[in-house]
Parts: structure tokens; sequence; C-alpha cells
């Protein structure tokens, strides 16, 4: 007896979804949205999986991206009866933009699937409040596909960790988490070195993690704390234009954050005078790290650096908001422009020479 049926058709998380896969529960539709690529990717293929033998997977995977393709293509593929095997997958990318003349051919299908077919429609945005959307999310299972909450992200890796065959300690996925930021490509890509550094059934821990993953990341954030403290501005915006190249925007706000921790840290430590020597090791960083640090954040105003969580915060939201990767770097440029040309900012301490003491008020 097939094990298909119709899911609840309330929004479904990732979880949900899989752990009925694994179950042999299969929805006979599947509309996944949302900003996470990786998540959408991995979801593809678990229904890959479950929808389809091996030996009959070639013959019976339909592939479409739209809008290059015609909805009666894609009616008439969901149609065709399956070759050696129960079911074919109808497998639909960059689901978005649907005319009206292609939703009226489609409408019908999304209503009553056919019963030897697994529609999976996958896209990056999907307004829920146009008809077919709508429809999709009844007549089947809707998967948004959101990034975790900066909280979920430990457990998250531990978990792609297992799947890759190693083991994170709690304390190696909580830095893991923070020194690759809110990226879940970014987070499964280090997991994967860690993977291969650490070698089949070994657990990683704490320092396999630094080892591997936090040299040239938290190199580039203190470079770029070191450049806005020698007061460029453009030089620091240069940097960032940079790790935009090979950073995803979220990437590059978990970083940000992870840094502000440390420069709150060693604020503080400057400011009850402890020695650099110390600071390395509350703060589980080489001495010479804990030298920059604290040369960073000297002339740093303390209530300037704890304004910069909201600063950030927000910028957090505007980069989640956003539509596309242009405006998500302008949001963090104008952040990186209000960290350099704050008065209370980053800023070394300079002899005012007889133009600038004139200028301020009293002459001195």
């Amino acid at each position: 007896m097939s094990a298909r049926r119709r899911l609840d058709p309330s929004r479904s998380g990732v979880r949900t979804v899989l752990a009925d896969l694994r179950a042999g529960r299969i929805s006979p539709l599947y509309l996944l949205h949302g900003p996470e690529a990786l998540l959408r990717d991995q979801l593809v293929r678990a229904i890959r999986q479950a929808v389809l033998p091996k030996e009959a997977a070639d013959f019976n995977h339909d592939r479409f991206h739209w809008p290059e393709t015609r909805a009666a293509d894609l009616a008439a593929a969901a149609q065709t009866l399956p070759f050696m095997a129960p079911r074919r997958l109808i497998e639909v990318r960059g689901f978005e933009q649907v005319k009206e003349e292609d939703a009226a051919i489609l409408l019908p299908l999304v209503e009553n699937p056919p019963e030897t077919s697994v529609l999976v429609f996958a896209a990056e945005k999907a307004d829920m409040r146009f008809t077919l959307f709508r429809r999709m999310g009844q007549a089947g299972t809707e998967v948004r596909l959101d990034p975790p909450a900066e909280g979920e992200l430990p457990e998250w890796a531990r978990l792609q960790a297992q799947e890759l065959g190693i083991s994170l300690s709690v304390e190696a996925a909580s830095l893991l988490a923070e020194m690759a930021g809110s990226s879940l490509g970014r987070l499964r890509a280090e997991i994967e070195k860690l993977a291969a550094y650490a070698g089949p059934g070994r657990e990683a821990a704490e320092e396999e993690v630094r080892e591997v993953v936090g040299r040239s990341r938290v190199e580039a954030m203190y470079k770029l704390g070191d450049t806005l403290a020698a007061g460029d501005t453009a030089g620091a915006l240069a940097m960032l234009r940079r790790l935009c190249e090979t950073e995803s925007p979220y990437a590059l706000v978990g970083m940000l954050r992870s840094q502000l921790r440390r420069w709150l840290s060693a604020k503080a430590l400057a400011l009850r005078k402890r020695p650099p020597q110390e600071v390395a090791s509350l703060l589980k960083i080489p001495p010479f790290a804990a030298e920059r640090l604290a040369q960073t954040v000297k002339a740093a105003n303390a209530r300037f650096l704890r304004s910069l969580y909201g600063k950030l915060a927000e910028v957090d939201r505007r980069v989640k908001r956003a539509g596309d990767d242009r405006r998500r770097r302008e949001a963090l440029e104008l952040l990186i422009l209000e960290m350099g040309q704050d008065p209370e900012g980053f800023r070394r301490a300079r002899r005012p020479g007889p133009r600038s003491a004139a200028a301020r008020p009293g002459g001195g």
C-alpha cells in the first residue's frame, strides 16, 4: 500500500518534513520557499531520495527551470506515467513570478495532483497572497526556508557534523557558529573542512575549530578593526567590499557580531587594567591577538562599543529584509561609515595642532 498521503496543509518545518520522508510519508506536492538556499537544496535531495528508487531515478525525474518552462509542458510531464517505479518526480526551480495564464493552467494540477507524481516547487520568494501559491500550501506541504535563529546554529552544526561522520562538542559547535556566522552555506563548508581534518568517527573540539576555521576569518576582522582604529574609513570600506566577494552578507553580520564581542571584552578588561597575557587567556586567543585588540579599543569609548550592538541588530534586520545582495551590502557599508565617523568611535589619540586647537570652543 502506498505511503503517499496529503499531509497537514499547515506550514511544516524542515525537521518535520525530513522525519515524514524517513517514515515513508510523502506529500503529493511540496512548496519550498525562502532565502536559505542550502536548506532548499538539502530538502529537494531528501525528497528525491525518498520518491525515486535508484535503479529507475533517471527515467522518472523531470527538472524544470521557471520561467523558461511552459506551464503546459510541466502539466504534461506530471501526467506522464512513471516507468518501472510507483511515482515520477517533477522538480521546478525558480518558481516565483507566475503569469495569470500560466496559473490558470497549473491550478487544476495543483488542486488535484496525479497519484503517480510528486511535485516540488522551489523558490527564493513565494507570495502566499497569490491564489496559486495559497492552493499549493493547501494541497500539499509548504516549507518556509528561513535561516535558523542565532541560538539554533550550534545544534544545526552538530546535526550536520553527524551527517558527515564526525561529532562536535557543544563548545566546538558554539565556537564554530560564532566564527562562521549565520550563513548555512558557509557553516556547512567549514564543517566539511573539519570532517576532512578530524577524520571519520572522531570528535572535533574547540582547538580543531580554531585551527581549521578561525585563522583566516578572524584575521580579516582584526584587520578591519585595525583599519577603523587607524581612522581609515575608506580603507575599511574597501576591505568590507573585498570580504563581500567571498562572504555572504549574513556571514559578515555574524563575523562583525563576533568581533564586537571581542572588542567589548577587551575594552572591559583594559578598563580593569588587565595585562595582555590575562586577556589572551580569558578570551582564548593568542597573545599577539590580545595586544592588537587592546590597541584597537584603546581610544574607543565603551559607550560607543555598546551602542554598536543596537546598530548591528538593526543592520541584521535590514539584511534579512532586503530583496537583494546590493541592498544588504549597502546596509553593511552604512554601518562601517557610522563606525568610522562617530566622534566617540575608533580613533587614535592625536596631538591637536594650531588649527584644531583654535577650532575647539575656548581654543584649548
